[in-house]
């Protein structure tokens, strides 16, 4: 049973309450022993630990409720429990905050760097990562139907993609080899 008063009810709340509501929403789902048990989507330990992370997110001044109204929405039609965890799981994926700026020793020459300037040497390899994150910009991850998404319409993508990872294995100086 769909109830249609919810939204009209989402709409006469301020922001503030709805803050509020969704604190509380996600101290209860932290309090069920499941939000310990469930894995993490954002690196952490478990789901406590994202539903923390969001507690933080949420209780902040921009407060963006377009990222819980999913979650709320389907907690206040009652929705099975494995829906509610799925709009949990939604509501913490977000994308990883971009790299810190890196103050350059050489305050008058300007400085740039990207994978491409750097030796094949294990000593460098501790930076690329670093270096990887700024040229990719923002990543996310754990987006679900990330791949029927993007690769939905290709054509039988399972022949297509072994044909292109033999292309990368071919080759005098193939892109990938050793596994």
């Amino acid at each position: 049973m769909k109830n249609r008063a919810y939204p009209a009810l989402q709409t006469r709340l301020t922001n503030l309450h709805l803050q509020n509501l969704t604190l509380d929403l996600l101290l209860a789902l932290q309090g069920l022993r499941a939000s310990r048990l469930l894995s993490s989507r954002g690196g952490g330990k478990n789901l406590f630990s994202d539903l923390a992370k969001l507690n933080s997110l949420v209780n902040a001044d921009d407060f963006d409720f377009d990222r819980i109204r999913p979650l709320l929405n389907a907690v206040l039609a009652n929705k099975p429990d494995s829906k509610i965890w799925d709009k949990v799981y939604n509501a913490i994926t977000e994308s990883t905050p971009p790299p810190r700026p890196i103050a350059s020793s050489l305050q008058q020459t300007p400085w740039l760097r990207n994978t491409s300037s750097f030796a094949n040497s294990s000593e460098h390899r501790k930076y690329v990562d670093d270096v990887l994150k700024e040229e990719l910009g923002p990543m996310y991850v754990g987006l679900r139907g990330f791949d029927q998404t993007y690769f939905g319409a290709v054509a039988d993508l399972e022949t297509a993609s072994e044909a292109f990872f033999k292309q990368c294995l071919g080759g005098g100086d193939p892109f990938f080899d050793d596994g």
